[in-house]
């Protein structure tokens, strides 16, 4: 593939750049197979990459898949809040209720301001806040290889 996809690193629970824990995200991983977003995730050498794609289920706002340097994994906290940044970084979603699509079913999630940043409460009895430092990039899936 020879398109250009947006990424977005994000640095989790903390206030200060290059601290936290990093999470990646990609905006548009529709029509991205499984190898490419492997060889991505690969490329990050980040602990989570959260891809974003078009809901599957209905009432869900967005996909979220989440993969590892080497695999697909089923769901990862701070992962969705590197996504959750993407998208509303990219003016893609804005605070209040939302509802996504993961491997593990629905997943609803609250977001507002906070007085330190953004703040993501997730669901499934999770009660985080992610500060929302970021170092943004555009990867060419097709250039990695």
């Amino acid at each position: 593939m020879g398109r250009a996809v947006p990424f977005v690193q994000a640095d989790i629970f903390t206030t200060r750049a290059f601290a936290g824990n990093p999470a990646g995200a990609v905006l548009d991983a529709d029509g991205l197979d499984e190898a490419e977003m492997g060889r991505i995730a690969a490329e990050m050498r980040l602990a989570g990459t959260c891809f974003v794609a078009r809901a599957t289920k209905a009432g869900a706002m967005y996909r979220l898949i989440y993969r590892s340097p080497t695999r697909e994994i089923p769901y990862s906290g701070h992962t969705t809040l590197g996504g959750v940044h993407a998208l509303l970084e990219a003016g893609r979603l804005g605070p209040g209720e939302a509802l996504f699509d993961t491997a593990v079913g629905l997943l609803p999630a609250t977001v507002g301001p906070g007085r330190l940043g953004a703040v993501a409460g997730l669901g499934y009895g999770l009660a985080v806040f992610a500060l929302l430092n970021r170092a943004m990039r555009r990867v060419d899936a097709g250039a990695l290889g």
